[in-house]
């Protein structure tokens, strides 16, 4: 049987433990981090930008960025 890759296409597929989602005003440089809970865990991620609005401009000309917050901590090794 063939693997069939997992996508990442629904706010409820990150895993808020490994990714953050933020919202950008394309107008004012404003960003904050969506609450998947509030926006919808089923709401698919390519309709967001239709979604938002700036909380501190009003515009619509919103995007988003998608974060990999999961790799850890590390720490760089003395030499």
């Amino acid at each position: 049987m063939r693997h069939q890759p997992h996508t990442l296409s629904r706010i409820g597929d990150f895993d808020p433990a490994k990714f953050t989602i933020y919202a950008s005003c394309g107008q004012c440089a404003h960003s904050a981090p969506l609450d998947g809970d509030r926006v919808g865990q089923d709401v698919e991620v390519h309709t967001l930008p239709d979604r938002l609005r700036c909380a501190e401009c009003g515009s619509r000309d919103c995007s988003i960025r998608i974060v990999f917050t999961g790799a850890g901590e590390f720490e760089y090794e003395e030499r």
